[in-house]
Parts: structure tokens; C-alpha cells; sequence
């Protein structure tokens, strides 16, 4: 997540069409490395069941943040400055819902 933040804060403050069109690339490669780190979270099962409680709803709020990345970065390879704006909050929100889950830093 930290490498999608990075490509966020590259469009600027106020996201351009040209900000979006440099910033896509990244953005998507950033979202790839989630996927698959999201994935290989669902995948895994842990013998404890609290401890697979909380992995289960880790990966279940990853996938949140995984949607929001989605948006935004359709939105930027698109041109559309509003909906990545409104992506880029989900975004936020999203995380910040992960890192609340008991055990997230």
C-alpha cells in the first residue's frame, strides 16, 4: 500500500489529466503487488482460531482498500479527475479501516 500512497501523492494537489496520465502506470503496478499480496492473505489459514478470526477479517477489510485502489486507478488511466478524487477518498477510508482491525500496525 505504501508504493500506492507514493503514486497518490505524485499526482499533486489537484489532479490534472496530464498528473492522472503519468501517474497510471505506477499506480497499476502498485495495485498488481496488492492483488497479490491480498490474495496469498485470503489463501492462508491458521490453525488458531482467533488468530484466524482476525486474518479473516483482515483480508476481508484488504479487499476494501483493493476496490478503492481499483477506482482510482481506472480513474486515472481514464483522465477523470472527479472520480479519482472520490477513489483516492475511499482509499483513505479503506486503509484507515484496515489499520484500525486489532493486531494492524
Amino acid at each position: 500500500m505504501a508504493r500506492f500512497t507514493e503514486g497518490l501523492e505524485a499526482v499533486g494537489a489537484v489532479a490534472t489529466r496530464p498528473a492522472l496520465a503519468q501517474a497510471a502506470p505506477g499506480l497499476s503496478a502498485a495495485l498488481s503487488e496488492a492483488e497479490t499480496a491480498a490474495q496469498r492473505l485470503e489463501a492462508e489459514r491458521l490453525e488458531d482460531a482467533r488468530l484466524e478470526a482476525q486474518r479473516a477479517r483482515a483480508a476481508e477489510a484488504l479487499e476494501e482498500v483493493i476496490a478503492a485502489m481499483r477506482l482510482a486507478t481506472a480513474a486515472a488511466a481514464a483522465g477523470r479527475p472527479q472520480r479519482f478524487v472520490a477513489a483516492v477518498d475511499d482509499y483513505s477510508n479503506a486503509v484507515a479501516a484496515l489499520r484500525a482491525q486489532p493486531g494492524m500496525p
